[in-house]
């Protein structure tokens, strides 16, 4: 299980109560995250406006890492126009691309 280090206590005692297990072991380490940021993307999809949101990973020195659009929007509008995910998945890339 990962947990923030505040919850260890509780999480344990949980642990403990609820699986009558005789101990809980506990790691520490550290998580380092890249900057990202989220974008909303407006695609045309067969005549319709749609819009997207776009996780945007960077590294230290604001170069572009990876482009990520949210699933769920694109699960929506797959249902919605009946195109494929993969190419709304690609147009949404694409679109991101041409704002950097």
């Amino acid at each position: 299980m990962i947990a923030d280090q505040k919850d260890v206590s509780h999480l344990s005692d949980l642990l403990i109560a609820e699986t009558g297990t005789l101990g809980v072991r506990v790691y520490y380490c550290e998580r380092h995250i890249i900057n990202r940021e989220l974008l909303m993307v407006d695609l045309s999809v067969m005549g319709s406006k749609e819009t997207v949101r776009v996780k945007i990973s960077k590294n230290a020195q604001g170069k572009v890492i990876r482009i990520k659009p949210e699933f769920d929007d694109l699960k929506r509008i797959a249902e919605k126009t009946g195109k494929p995910l993969r190419e709304l998945l690609d147009l949404a890339v694409s679109k991101t691309q041409e704002l950097f």
